[in-house]
């Protein structure tokens, strides 16, 4: 099922594409972007219990069952449309959502589909976006295309626009970090990646202190433990309380090990919520 956003909502990312396209990525950072948190604890250690198994020969594709459970969204006309995906409870109102960031060459399905259980489970909707072209751009109109997809779902499921978690894996997980590690307090709660980060050198003085979960396997070809490590106490320096989690004997292969990610990141998720409120 396909559905258009309020004209609104288009308008609104037609401005924020001109705008990123004016101002470039490398713009000056404002005084706001310059006030520094003080440095928070970084975590490095194994998560045991997974049982990772990568397939002889990996292939992964959405099933039938997801493309037709999934609503899709797109909003405004070329050069500027954009879309993503939904998957909302059916039998009650959702407790949070989750934003999915999915890999290079696929799109927001393959994301949808992994954490399918677990949102079943806990009553979550998921809004997995599309990037425009097989990766994510690392630019202000992507950050900005993530939340304002993250925003939209809220009003249309009647929640808050804020305290939203937000998810990636590879391509997507350095997006995540990236969109995290530049917001604005209020809208994203926390976020998880599994295989991937960006370079420690990408990263700049957090304005929240949202904190930050990596998932890595010890035998993940593309990205190694060390650079990982790199990244991530980055991350904490510049204000975000950041875990590596290194799962021992795992690959980069997600779409196995995926479903066992999703149900661990959400309590994460749940548990850093319950926290932020006592």
């Amino acid at each position: 099922m396909t559905k258009y956003t309020p004209f609104v909502l288009v308008l609104a990312c037609v401005v924020i594409a001109l705008l990123a396209s004016l101002n470039g990525d490398d713009r000056a950072p404002t005084t706001t972007e310059l006030t520094a948190l003080p440095p928070a604890p970084f975590v490095h250690r194994d998560l045991r219990g997974m049982q990772p198994n990568t397939p002889r020969d990996p292939a992964y594709s959405p099933s039938s069952a997801i493309i037709a459970a999934a609503t899709q969204h797109e909003t405004g006309l070329w050069p500027f449309g954009r879309s993503w995906y939904e998957l909302a409870p059916t039998d009650t109102p959702p407790r949070a959502i989750v934003v999915l960031l999915h890999g290079a060459g696929r799109n927001g399905l393959s994301l949808l589909e992994m954490w399918g259980a677990t949102a079943r489970q806990h009553g979550l909707l998921l809004v997995a976006p599309n990037a425009r072209g097989n990766t994510w751009s690392r630019d202000a109109a992507d950050r900005d295309f993530i939340s304002v997809a993250a925003r939209a779902a809220a009003v249309t499921h009647g929640l808050a626009a804020e305290g939203i978690f937000l998810f990636g894996h590879s391509d997507g997980a350095g997006m995540a970090q990236e969109v995290l590690n530049r917001a604005e307090p209020g809208l994203w709660q926390a976020a998880a990646v599994h295989g991937g980060y960006v370079e420690a050198s990408r990263l700049r003085p957090a304005r929240t202190d949202a904190p930050f979960r990596m998932y890595l396997g010890s035998q993940d070809h593309i990205f190694p433990v060390e650079a990982a490590r790199m990244s991530g106490e980055t991350m904490a320096y510049h204000g975000h309380p950041t875990e590596l989690l290194v799962i021992p004997e795992h690959t980069h292969w997600f779409y196995e090990i995926g479903p066992r990610i999703a149900e661990n990141a959400w309590r994460w998720f749940a548990d850093v919520s319950s926290r932020r409120k006592d």
